[in-house]
């Protein structure tokens, strides 16, 4: 089955992951990039989890799962050891209409987490359908070497030409505008803001 990518802002969202093991780490540091408020619960604790933990300043408790820990929470990270716990939580978190990711057991997910392609703001989400992770991951590799290093920050500057361009000559020009834009940022990667902006307005000049 093919998964929608919804893309959501997690900055500050109460999120929760149960366990304390190398996969609940993985999850962790995969959402890190988002900047949720993650919170984790778990029985013990590798010390590799426990260091990253500490370095994000993230809460977390050592002790069982409650369902009263579902309170508030916005997504949740089912990624315990006990494959029985997982499925309860995620059953406790559908109940709740709480996301929920049951980690290695499909028919308990009601979302999954894709392979991540990020380049600043620039996020690609692979999805398999959860048939092979591998083929995600090989798409992934394919991403990070054709696309330029560059583009996470052309982005960056493109987004702030938009309200400006938003204004000039029609859809059809300002898509071409954006085109010649990231071909001159990839080739004139030190141009200037005043550089851009001079040009942005000398191209709708000529358009005019």
């Amino acid at each position: 089955m093919a998964y929608f990518p919804m893309f959501i802002n997690l900055e500050n969202v109460p999120v929760l992951i149960v366990g304390g093991g190398t996969t609940a780490l993985r999850k962790a540091e995969k959402l890190s990039y988002f900047k949720p408020r993650l919170h984790v619960i778990a029985l013990s604790y590798q010390p590799a989890m426990l260091s990253f933990l500490n370095k994000h300043h993230y809460s977390y408790e050592e002790r069982a799962f409650e369902k009263e820990d579902l309170e508030g929470m916005q997504m949740v990270i089912a990624a315990t050891n006990d494959a029985s716990v997982n499925a309860s939580i995620a059953f406790l978190a559908k109940a709740k209409h709480i996301p929920i990711n049951s980690v290695d057991d499909l028919d308990h997910c009601s979302f999954l987490f894709p392979s991540l392609y990020t380049n600043e703001d620039i996020v690609c989400g692979i999805s398999s359908g959860g048939h092979s992770p591998v083929i995600s991951q090989e798409i992934r590799k394919i991403l990070e070497a054709q696309v330029p290093d560059d583009f996470g920050i052309i982005n960056a500057r493109l987004g702030k030409l938009r309200e400006n361009v938003k204004k000039k000559g029609t859809m059809a020009s300002r898509k071409a505008f954006y085109h010649q834009v990231i071909d001159l940022l990839l080739e004139e990667p030190e141009m200037s803001e005043e550089a851009l902006a001079d040009y942005c307005e000398r191209y709708f000049q000529n358009e005019d």
